[in-house]
């Protein structure tokens, strides 16, 4: 039942706040810039933040999955998506996950899906929800 359910999210969550447990990220590039997918992620609850950042170019059309591990984000720390818009205005989103490298379903593993687009000047980062990656 609902109440139920609501007591199971809020607590069966990671230390004494509820964060998504996430395998990786995947962003979709639709603006006309050149963009390179990043985080921010906190070892200390979110108290200070580290960025890492992928020198890899996406252009228009293109998207990219990346683990976490792959992002330099170490197991369990809080994380969120960072886009270095090259010439332009960076984007961090506003959800915060947890890093779970061994967290599948049994359909595979959670990827939280962004989307930016815009221009240089404006770009725009939008959360699309969350991936199950099957491979």
């Amino acid at each position: 039942d609902l109440e139920s359910a609501q007591f199971w999210v809020t607590e069966t969550g990671p230390g004494s706040d509820y964060h998504q447990w996430i395998y990786g990220i995947r962003l979709i590039q639709n603006g006309w810039f050149i963009a390179q997918l990043g985080v921010k992620y906190s070892n200390d609850g979110g108290v200070t933040w580290e960025e890492y950042v992928l020198k890899s170019n996406l252009t228009r059309g293109e998207d990219i999955i990346m683990p976490l591990e792959s992002l330099q984000v170490p197991e369990n720390a809080l994380v969120k998506i960072h886009v270095v818009v090259i010439a332009g205005k960076d984007r961090t989103g506003s959800e915060v996950f947890e890093a779970d490298y061994s967290y599948y379903t049994y359909w595979g593993s959670y990827i939280a899906e962004y989307e930016i687009k815009g221009t240089t000047g404006d770009p725009k980062l939008t959360y699309n929800g969350i991936y199950i990656d099957p491979n």
